[in-house]
């Protein structure tokens, strides 16, 4: 969600649908289809998705008809301010039997352009477009019994764009144990305060 082009036309927002909303012509639900597609939060691509949710949570974001707005520079706006949110977990399923490699999470600068902008020239500077960086560590170790619906099961390294940006310059990645130095260390009841001290509310 970090990059845009010009083959999107003008946004229209997506209608929040319903868990007991009905399948026509079908004797499934929406929930039976979420149920089937995103049931597996130990995977990467789902668990960044839940991630996501879980940090508008914190927030207040997610009520109401709010729906994951996929096409924007960052995963959330909050208080005037961006929000971008990167997870990752010890637990993998695809690792079994491998010797696991530490944690990591992707902190590369990408262009970024907004909804309905032109397409990015070739050559346009490349930045970290968020005000602020919640990364998630899903803590379970074993894909077998980890429980990502269990918020005890999370951390979250909160941290502003500045101060990532005067640490790590131009890296690329970064271990968990590494990013942990620098940043504000939180559970989930702790979350929303973190956000709210970063962005200076």
């Amino acid at each position: 969600m970090t990059q845009e082009t010009d083959m999107w036309p003008d946004f229209t927002p997506a209608r929040k649908l319903d868990a007991k909303e009905k399948l026509l012509g079908c004797d499934a639900s929406v929930g039976d289809f979420w149920a089937w597609a995103y049931s597996d939060l130990v995977l990467n691509i789902d668990r960044a998705v839940f991630a996501e949710f879980i940090v508008g949570c914190a927030l207040g974001i997610t009520g109401g008809e709010q729906t994951r707005h996929v096409w924007d520079c960052v995963d959330h706006r909050y208080e005037g301010k961006k929000i971008e949110v990167k997870a990752t977990g010890f637990a993998q399923r695809w690792r079994k039997g491998k010797k696991r490699s530490p944690p990591s999470f992707d902190i590369a600068k990408r262009v970024c352009v907004k909804w309905g902008e032109p397409a990015a020239a070739p050559g346009a500077p490349t930045v970290r477009s968020a005000d602020c960086y919640v990364f998630c560590i899903h803590t379970d170790k074993e894909a077998a019994t980890a429980n990502a619906l269990d918020l005890k099961n999370w951390k979250f390294l909160v941290i502003s764009k500045e101060k990532l940006n005067r640490i790590f310059g131009d890296q690329k990645s970064v271990t968990c144990s590494v990013l942990e130095q620098h940043c504000v260390n939180t559970r989930f009841d702790g979350l929303r305060n973190a956000v709210d001290a970063c962005i200076g509310k």
